[in-house]
């Protein structure tokens, strides 16, 4: 009876504890609201909750992404205020994404103003210039071997890009004759190559069912491309090296971007200029693992 009369004494008491807790308030009164201590079982609703029976938000936030300099700017222009700042995040080998800009428009304001407070940082934009088909494309198989019939495939699908800036350098029907005639050669074993006059390199086939009969063809080792690296953006003349090699008779072919890096500087310099005169912004230069 005794232990009956204790198990019901406890669990009374463990009721009427449940019952009786509340929320307790730590502090009140400050100019930064109230701190609450919130028991297990209670939900916690705080301005967030009445922000949203509210017919507009208390304040602007979200983040958009753009891809070109004028949409960007035309949206930074619309909402700027005094501590909006612009970060530049540049990566001058990274063919997907060289350039990337973010625009915070509810950032700390600077040291010097009145009153100067803390931004919530989390109203922004950014700016994403893509790059270009024809520079992924060039990019992407620089340095990669390949054989024969495919190299030859490559040249006429991207013709269109060979640039003849200098009659020493081989023309778009140059570099396509060149492609036809790596077709035609592709079930022939690659011999020799020597230099010829022109400045280019004489390969020569050897038909593999008669060893007797060799045919020549002039390889240009230089040639240029003419490409923009951002879309709807100003082309560059870029460099290329074309080079090969033998193994176990058969011919591998590839080419070589020289220093594409410096077209991405050139390419970023100016598009960090025009966002600059568009905006009235100086973009700021941060590391690109900086938490923004």
């Amino acid at each position: 009876m005794n232990e009956l009369t204790s198990t019901s004494t406890e669990n009374l008491a463990e009721t009427v504890a449940k019952i009786a807790q509340k929320p307790v308030t730590i502090a009140s009164g400050t100019e930064r609201g109230h701190l609450i201590a919130v028991p297990k079982g209670f939900t916690l609703h705080n301005d967030s909750d009445l922000e949203r029976l509210q017919p507009a938000p208390y304040r602007k936030s979200g983040n958009i992404r753009f891809t070109t300099a004028e949409s960007f700017a035309e949206f930074v222009n619309l909402h700027k205020t005094d501590e909006t700042r612009l970060y530049a995040m540049v990566d001058h080998h990274s063919a997907k994404m060289p350039l990337r800009i973010i625009a915070i428009f509810n950032e700390h304001q600077p040291a010097e103003a009145t009153g100067s407070q803390a931004g919530w940082r989390d109203f922004r934009a950014e700016f994403i210039p893509l790059p270009s088909y024809e520079w992924g494309t060039w990019n992407k198989s620089s340095r990669e071997p390949f054989g024969q019939l495919d190299f030859a495939i490559f040249l006429e699908d991207n013709n269109k890009d060979i640039h003849s800036p200098e009659s020493k350098w081989p023309t778009g029907i140059q570099m396509l004759e060149l492609a036809k005639n790596l077709e035609i050669n592709s079930d022939k074993n690659f011999k020799s190559a020597v230099r010829i006059q022109s400045g280019g390199t004489a390969l020569t086939f050897v038909d593999n069912d008669d060893q007797a009969t060799a045919e020549r063809m002039e390889a240009f080792n230089r040639f240029a491309i003419g490409i923009p690296v951002f879309w709807q953006d100003a082309g560059y003349v870029l460099e290329a090296r074309l080079r090969y090699r033998q193994r176990s008779g058969a011919l591998a072919l590839w080419y070589e971007l020289v220093r594409p890096d410096l077209t991405v500087d050139d390419a970023v310099t100016k598009l960090l200029a025009k966002v600059h005169e568009l905006t009235s912004i100086n973009p700021l230069f941060v590391q690109n693992n900086t938490e923004v």
